[in-house]
């Protein structure tokens, strides 16, 4: 029996995909066949290490294949991964506001600028000459590592 080699498949695969693109050019537009059999093919996979597979990971892989092929067949996965994407960056930044480290240092650099847009710019301790802002925000910052 002939054994078939990876990389006898991605030469199939290259065979395909030019036959597909040179069909194209001569006014035979059938790539939408591509983005039928990709999606048959993962839920062929999936179904095959669902049923095939003792072990209760492949089996969950197998599902999250199954569940993948699904949505894109149906055109919905898009809509899926833009979800989850949204939802992490909502999460990631509610964490980031939950828990800023120098909350305190970011009000008083604010009253500090507020006081020098007011002509009230002296220092906050001394009371004494213009406040710079930043080199009081670069103290403070090496004060509380």
């Amino acid at each position: 029996m002939w054994k078939r080699k990876g990389s006898g498949t991605f030469g199939m695969v290259l065979v395909v995909i030019g036959a597909l693109m040179l069909l194209g050019m001569v006014g035979i537009h059938i790539g939408w066949l591509i983005a039928l059999i990709i999606p048959c093919f993962i839920i062929n996979r999936g179904w095959r290490m669902f049923h095939k597979s003792e072990s209760g990971f492949k089996r969950g892989i197998g599902g999250l294949l199954i569940i993948f092929g699904l949505l894109w067949l149906t055109g919905m996965l898009h809509v899926i991964i833009g979800l989850a994407i949204a939802a992490f960056m909502v999460y990631a930044g509610w964490k980031m506001i939950k828990g800023q480290r120098y909350s305190g240092m970011v009000a008083s650099v604010e009253g500090l600028a507020h006081n020098h847009f007011a002509g009230q710019a002296d220092h906050p301790v001394t009371g004494q000459g213009p406040v710079d802002e930043l080199d009081e925000w670069e103290e403070r910052t090496k004060k509380s590592l």
